[in-house]
């Protein structure tokens, strides 16, 4: 039976029925750019919400050391040295392990996995690093010039960047006295930006582009 006849069968006429799938397809173009938009916007909200609660942790990491945010070498996120599992274990309920031997975690898989290793991943970011030590999922990278300090040392802490997206993360510290504009690495994911988590805590998705840092005397005195 030929396309006219099956379509004559059902009570279509071919041409009716080539009006209904280009009435369906027209609405289907219609429809993706939303349904993109809407899950764009999802994700957006995810990845504000994982800084957010990372705002918590630091908040409550600094009430209970007065004031020093969390501290050890380059890295902030908890595969990488005791002192952040601690942080990671402690204040987001996680379950990185030690390797009593080494020092070093021995569960990435697991830790990338759990509830609390997916706050350290944007949905939209990357899905794997071909990086040996960052073969996870990390969408935040941390202020390497303030890596230790006490916020109550800080003034104007609403306009310098603790952390901040990055679609790529080799390292997951950003800055130093020589590398001092976000725009060179900052994330454009979400709408041609990407969010910053500033040490007053505050989040903002900032455009990518806009936001710079400069060294001026940032401690009070």
């Amino acid at each position: 039976m030929d396309m006219k006849r099956s379509a004559a069968v059902h009570g279509f006429t071919l041409v009716e029925l080539l009006m209904v799938i280009g009435i369906i397809s027209l609405l289907v173009s219609l429809l993706l750019p939303a349904l993109r938009h809407s899950i764009d916007t999802a994700r957006f909200v995810v990845c504000t919400n994982n800084l957010k609660q990372l705002t918590l942790a630091f908040n409550s990491y600094g009430a209970d050391y007065d004031t020093w945010m969390p501290r050890g070498s380059r890295s902030w996120q908890p595969m990488t040295t005791w002192g952040q599992a601690f942080f990671f274990n402690t204040y987001l309920e996680g379950n990185a392990k030690v390797d009593q031997g080494t020092g070093k975690i021995s569960n990435h898989d697991e830790v990338s996995k759990s509830a609390p290793g997916q706050i350290y991943h944007c949905p939209s970011g990357q899905i794997q690093s071909s990086w040996p030590n960052f073969a996870w999922r990390i969408s935040y990278v941390k202020n390497y010039q303030f890596m230790s300090v006490k916020l109550r040392t800080m003034s104007r802490t609403n306009t310098i960047a603790h952390l901040f997206e990055k679609d790529w993360v080799p390292d997951d510290a950003f800055l130093n006295y020589y590398e001092t504009y976000i725009a060179n690495a900052l994330s454009k994911r979400h709408n041609y930006g990407g969010n910053i988590l500033f040490f007053d805590m505050h989040v903002e998705r900032v455009d990518f582009g806009y936001y710079h840092v400069n060294y001026p005397d940032y401690f009070n005195k």
